[in-house]
């Protein structure tokens, strides 16, 4: 069955219930639905559709750990580079929507996946199964991370 009509969730669904989840049971992602996951990616969209991407799967669990490590690294340089310090100086709640690599462990990764150097690593997805139970997600109202022609004001639904 093509992916396309495996995916018959209504969108609206889709996008109010999508949570970010980071704890994953490790139960393997069957390459079929792996496939199916990328089928849908590459549909992106991009300026002047030139398709600049090209996706590194690591499916071997050794590759994957070595990842984790230069990832933590990666998350917090950039953390000390906002000056933050450690756990203790992350403000409540502090939840990037994205995160992508940091200059110092670029080199590192591109080596551990014999990537070439003229790619860059833009970002690092984990996928799997969500571990554990989880709520509805929790958002801020939209009135107060929206502003109207201009930075700081209200829109007119405020």
């Amino acid at each position: 069955m093509p992916t396309a009509d495996r995916l018959t969730i209504p969108l609206g669904e889709a996008i109010f219930s999508l949570r970010a989840i980071r704890r994953l049971k490790p139960d393997p992602i069957p390459d079929a639905d792996l496939r199916g996951i990328l089928e849908a990616a590459i549909r992106a969209p991009n300026g002047g559709n030139m398709q600049p991407w090209h996706f590194v799967v690591v499916k071997d669990a050794a590759l994957r750990a070595q990842l984790g490590t230069l990832y933590h690294e990666a998350w917090w340089a950039k953390r000390h580079d906002a000056g933050i310090r450690g756990p203790e100086d992350l403000p409540r709640r502090y939840h990037p929507a994205v995160t992508t690599l940091h200059a110092q462990v670029e080199e590192q990764v591109h080596e551990l996946f014999g990537i070439p150097p003229t790619a860059q690593v833009v970002y690092c997805i984990p996928l799997g199964y969500p571990r554990g139970r989880f709520g509805p997600n929790q958002r801020k109202p939209l009135t107060e991370v929206c502003s109207y022609n201009h930075w700081g004001t209200a829109p007119p639904w405020r």
